[in-house]
């Protein structure tokens, strides 16, 4: 007999929740060495519990986890596999779980948007924070044509949001040498504009 879907949570959605600063309970469950490399971060919300899924099956309670039963748990691992099974023992525990889609592989690619106030010259002046590396990239916009700051390599977010307000990208410019992440300005400025 097939079992239900999975209930999950993408990873961009978990992002705009804390962002909002609404309370999630997040269970990383990779391992120590994994989560020491980098770990969900993001939201003065945030209530991070991290445990290998191997150590919790062996749990004769959950109690170690410290998880609120009433409240939805986000579980995250590498890249999303591991979080499926740990999502289904927590919700036969009688948890509302949810697993993260695409682990952290994913959330290091999630680009939040937040549109700024606009200048006299600036109709768009938007951030985007990939919060995954905890980078800040902009696109400011006037008269149609936009300039993109900071650009991470991932282009698609970028294409998307120019298409979103109706924008020509103009110009693409690094303020600095980035040592957190590879930018994406090169890549920009060699495509062809939008279409």
């Amino acid at each position: 007999m097939p079992q239900p879907d999975l209930p999950q949570v993408r990873p961009e959605d978990l992002a705009r929740r804390l962002d909002r600063g609404e309370r999630v309970q997040l269970l990383d469950v990779r391992a120590p060495e994994r989560v020491a490399q980098g770990r969900v971060s993001f939201g003065p919300a945030l209530a991070f519990r991290a445990m290998p899924s191997s150590r919790m099956y062996q749990l004769p309670s959950l109690e170690p986890l410290d998880l609120d039963p009433h409240s939805p748990v986000a579980v995250i691992c590498g890249h999303g596999n591991s979080s499926r099974q740990a999502t289904r023992y927590l919700r036969a525990q009688g948890f509302e779980a949810y697993s993260v889609t695409g682990g952290m592989a994913a959330w290091e690619a999630v680009y939040l948007p937040r549109r700024l106030s606009p200048t006299a010259a600036l109709e768009h002046v938007i951030q985007l924070d990939r919060v995954g590396k905890g980078a800040l990239s902009y696109v400011l916009v006037s008269d149609g044509d936009a300039l993109v700051v900071d650009p991470g390599r991932q282009l698609e977010p970028y294409e998307t949001l120019l298409r979103d307000v109706g924008a020509t990208p103009a110009a693409v410019v690094d303020t600095h040498a980035h040592a957190d992440y590879l930018s994406g300005g090169r890549a920009a400025a060699a495509r062809p504009p939008l279409r």
